[in-house]
This record gives C-alpha cells, structure tokens and sequence, in this order.
C-alpha cells in the first residue's frame, strides 16, 4: 500500500525546475493569443471598455492592458502551484478547482460593465483564453515525469 501511495504522490508532483519556464511560455502564448482576440474584435468595432485601476473611470480597455493582464495571472498561478505543490498531496486535483472556481469569478468583471454583448462576450473569451492557456500548459509541462 505504501508503495502505491509513492507512486500517486510522485504522479502529481510538480516539477519546481520547470515553473519558472512554464510561467514564461504560458504568459507568452496567453499574451498573444488575447491580443490576437483584441486587435480582431477591436478591428471589428467591438467596444472594450473597463474601469482605470487608478481613476475607476471606464474607459477603451488599451493593448498594454491585456498585455498586463494576460502575464500576472500566469506568475500568480504559477505561485499558486508551487505553494500547493509544497503544501498539499494532490496540487494538480486542486490548482485546477482553484482556478475553475477564479475563471467562472472572473466573468462578474465583463459581465457588470455596461457593455455591448459583444464587448462582454470578448472580454470574457479572453478570460477564458488566459485561463486555459495557464492551466493548461502548468498541468502538462510542471508535472512531474
């Protein structure tokens, strides 16, 4: 019994030499992939608007933002990770409920600007895009092998 309890652990170790790696290629793909989404909806005369952390004045959500706000999150889930993966037996099984948990959260922003439809379901896509690219690219490329 205690050989396959070894094993289990070791299958969902995370691999701390390969965070930091893995946090730069995810917020990388992330950033590209969500400017890629902004520039075409804003090509598209989609309006994204958000409140200025400083004035919370809303105003055009501009590239930097998203550039911003597709590199935290992936050091920020990268640390999360690494706490669970030094705190916790199953850091994976819980980082991806975290994170499902923060993603769906993550839409009262989008959701509760006075927005077009389409300037909602944008800034939600890219919620998800930012999500999925994290999350996925530390479950496959931070486990342990």
């Amino acid at each position: 019994m205690s050989a396959a309890t070894s094993n289990n652990t070791s299958a969902a170790a995370v691999a701390n030499g390969q965070l930091l790696r893995t946090a730069l290629i995810a917020a990388v793909v992330a950033t590209v992939l969500n400017l890629i989404i902004y520039f075409i909806a804003t090509s598209a005369g989609v309006v994204l608007q958000a409140p200025n952390p400083m004035t919370n004045v809303v105003e055009p959500i501009p590239f930097m933002a998203v550039v911003m706000s597709s590199v935290i999150p992936a050091f920020v889930g990268t640390g999360l990770l690494w706490a669970l993966g030094r705190f916790t037996a199953q850091p994976f099984t819980i980082f991806f409920i975290i994170s499902v948990v923060f993603t769906l959260l993550s839409f009262g922003g989008p959701f509760s600007l006075s927005l077009q439809l389409n300037g909602q379901l944008t800034l939600a896509l890219m919620h998800v895009v930012e999500a999925s690219t994290v999350v996925g690219l530390l479950a496959t490329q931070a486990r342990a092998r």
